[in-house]
């Protein structure tokens, strides 16, 4: 017979963050890596951990002594983890095919707390369940909580989190997508392996474990705060401009900003050197569903072409991108299938071996 927890694991249970989740205390994630784990799951693993400590206080650490702690494990195939803090050794598994940033951001993301956004309390506001078309025994998959099960944390839904899947998960077919925007049925939703994450993403995870902003500059201004255009010197003078730069708040401290750290903000006019999208994919994404107005300073950092931030830039496309898809059939236009081998693009959500059968956090 299984303890609980094992149980629960292939059960699925979880509790976008579920209510009374255990957290991990002081946002501190003890993990150790399998010897099932090759070098290139090692590589998108680090990839990962260094995105989630760039953008939130969570600090993932090697596992010493821990009593609780994460096992990540590379079975043959398959990408899942239990929710929050269980207790004890938690296996987190990035098998064959799920070996990507996008995917360790997600599974990591389950292990921090958070359930799947098409799953929250009020998805049915933004996008319809096409229940014929999910794969036989794969419809819990698509359970909708209750608000008395979940906390979607005062956040709006968000079709680009790292925590949504794409139009086709389990599908049962080609041509058949399981998941339908409702103000846009032609909307792709960008497969999670191809997605980093979203702003909500971030402000999301630093409000659930309440990481502070302490390193944001002074409110008090020095001086009038207004840079002389006459005597500019286009460099930083603090290590942290650039972090600064990237939090909404720092438009409180613009002209501080613009005086201390000129070259992040650009404020003598120089030339771009280097302006691109840091998330192509993602970026031209975020910017159709009107990201560069609703967080300008995160966006306008990392997403420049996108929110034509660069001198003499064109119109940005009128459509996303597509992601690589394998071949479908003539007369299946704005659709998306994905593939049921694992090639050189994953298909972490619809899959005819029975992988993630039953866990939730898929």
């Amino acid at each position: 017979m299984l303890d609980s927890k094992t149980a629960a694991f292939y059960r699925g249970e979880s509790r976008n963050a579920m209510k009374n989740v255990n957290l991990w205390p002081k946002g501190v994630v003890p993990y150790i890596l399998d010897s099932s784990v090759d070098d290139h799951l090692r590589q998108q693993i680090d990839i990962g951990i260094k995105e989630y400590h760039k953008y939130t206080c969570l600090r993932f650490v090697k596992r010493t002594n821990e009593k609780d702690y994460i096992r990540v494990m590379k079975p043959a195939s398959g990408c899942n983890s239990m929710v929050g803090a269980i207790g004890g050794e938690q296996i987190l598994n990035m098998g064959s095919g799920c070996q990507y940033v996008g995917l360790v951001l997600h599974e990591f993301g389950h292990a921090i707390g958070y359930f799947h956004e098409h799953n929250r309390p009020d998805r049915d506001d933004v996008v319809d369940i096409q229940w014929d078309n999910i794969q036989y025994g794969f419809k819990d998959a698509f359970y909708k909580y209750t608000f008395d099960e979940a906390d979607v944390q005062g956040f709006k839904y968000d079709l680009t989190s790292i925590m949504h899947y794409e139009n086709g998960a389990f599908t049962n077919g080609y041509c058949r997508p399981t998941m339908l925007v409702k103000n846009d049925p032609s909307y792709e939703v960008t497969p999670v392996y191809l997605r980093e994450f979203s702003p909500q993403d971030i402000q999301k995870i630093n409000k659930l474990y309440s990481c502070p902003t302490t390193q944001l500059p002074p409110t008090v201004l020095p001086g009038n705060g207004n840079p002389d255009p006459t005597q500019c010197v286009c460099e930083d003078k603090y290590d942290k401009c650039p972090e600064w730069k990237t939090w909404a708040s720092a438009t409180k401290n613009m002209m501080w900003m613009t005086t201390n750290c000129a070259k992040s903000c650009r404020t003598c006019g120089e030339p771009d050197s280097d302006c691109q999208d840091v998330y192509p994919v993602a970026c031209e994404n975020w910017g159709q569903v009107g990201e560069c107005d609703k967080n300008p300073i995160w966006m306008n950092e990392h997403c420049k072409e996108t929110c034509k931030q660069c001198t003499g830039t064109t119109e940005a496309p009128t459509q996303p991108p597509q992601p690589p898809q394998p071949t479908t059939k003539p007369d299946c236009a704005g659709t998306t299938q994905a593939p049921t081998q694992h090639l050189s693009s994953p298909a972490p959500h619809t899959k005819p071996t029975g992988d993630c059968k039953d866990r939730v956090s898929c």
